[in-house]
């Protein structure tokens, strides 16, 4: 049988830096958790298994999903003049304000990824703001961000809460280094800080704008279940046990 020493989760200091005394055993709790998988019935499991914070984050991703999800399903019935038409908010148009979402989303995923691989940081971060609009289309818009959406669940879900203590570098400028749980804080923001600009955008418009707080409490699953049932999720794969 095997026997593993229990990996206690981090303590993140205000600096946001680990404070953990005595983290030790295998490469990665990502490997642990990997082997734990083929391995259900082990005692060990449950302590490894014990991470909050990364259960936190996880879920938050899947809310960044279906907030966007809605957002996006309500915008998808403006007409196209609707869609590009000029408006007073911080980026001009509700197109803009979409593409600009998105395109940060690849910024920072891109960063996120590659640290989590052991790669070097990507040489351009600026690449993915070549275009300030890619997508003129809300369409095409929804499908691109859906695919984002899953990658920052996918990464989310690999996570143990030792990952969040852990340094991403992105070479802007003046490079920027944050733990991985910053940064994911701030991507989480940095889209409702702009799809509020957009829900507020839409109320001037003929199409009313949803609902986005229906997301966390277990008796309002009713008001989400057609959306789930959209993006192909259960209650349990976004709420039960990792």
């Amino acid at each position: 049988m095997h026997h593993y020493r229990e990996i206690r989760p981090a303590i993140l200091l205000d600096d946001g830096s680990a404070g953990v005394a005595g983290v030790t055993a295998l490469s990665t709790c990502r490997n642990m958790l990997q082997w734990h998988d083929m391995h259900p019935s082990l005692p060990e499991k449950r302590s490894i298994m014990n991470n909050p914070l990364a259960h936190h984050i996880t879920s938050q991703a899947y809310n960044n999903a279906w907030a966007n999800h809605r957002l996006l399903k309500a915008c998808g019935q403006l007409s196209e003049a609707e869609f590009q038409a000029t408006r007073v908010s911080f980026f001009p148009t509700i197109q803009s304000t979409l593409n600009h979402i998105l395109t940060c989303d690849w910024f920072y995923l891109d960063a996120l990824e590659r640290e989590l691989r052991g790669e070097a940081p990507h040489p351009d971060c600026y690449v993915f703001f070549e275009q300030d609009e890619p997508f003129t289309d809300c369409a095409a818009l929804h499908a691109a961000q859906r695919a984002s959406d899953l990658r920052l669940i996918a990464h989310c879900r690999s996570l143990c809460d030792l990952d969040l203590a852990r340094p991403v570098t992105i070479l802007r400028d003046t490079p920027q280094v944050d733990t991985r749980q910053r940064m994911l804080a701030h991507l989480f923001q940095h889209q409702i800080h702009h799809r509020g600009q957009v829900h507020a955008m839409l109320a001037g418009t003929r199409i009313a704008p949803p609902q986005l707080d229906e997301f966390y409490c277990a008796g309002e699953a009713g008001e989400r279940a057609q959306d789930f049932a959209e993006l192909g999720w259960t209650e349990d794969e976004v709420w039960g046990p990792r």
